[in-house]
């Protein structure tokens, strides 16, 4: 099997010198290089900048939850799992991932994400996230 290398002038017909092709490929990789390091940049500037997203605690029927907004960067998130006891020959006997919560710092309540998708799928950008297993 042979491989052609397209020429860096799109005029040339010519396959590069091998001199030339490791001088563009070298060019290249510092382009790529710079790139990648411009991404890297630009993600963790996104990164704090979701970290600021603001989170409410919300006030329940049972008048728990004070309203404060919270960003998530100073919360831990709890992330819960519960248990499926064993059934059947086979089935259970296993943890399932349950839903986001937060406890909120000003007045203790804590706080279900379950209807709030869009901050539960930051869950990485929350300062901690603690993993409570309940049976």
């Amino acid at each position: 099997m042979t491989i052609s290398l397209a020429p860096t002038d799109a005029n040339a017909t010519d396959p590069l010198s091998s001199v030339a092709l490791n001088q563009a490929l070298a060019e290249n990789e510092a382009e790529l290089a710079a790139v990648q390091a411009e991404m890297d940049r630009l993600r963790k500037i996104r990164s704090g900048l979701l970290r600021q997203t603001p989170v409410a605690c919300e006030r329940n029927n049972f008048g728990q939850g004070c309203g404060a907004v919270t960003s998530i960067g100073e919360l831990t998130y709890i992330q819960t799992h519960w248990y499926e006891g064993p059934h059947g020959c086979s089935g259970g006997d296993t943890w399932h991932r349950g839903e986001g919560q937060f406890v909120c710092p000003s007045c203790g309540h804590r706080n279900r994400l379950y209807n709030r998708k869009d901050v539960e799928k930051l869950a990485g950008l929350f300062r901690v996230i603690q993993a409570v297993y309940d049976r």
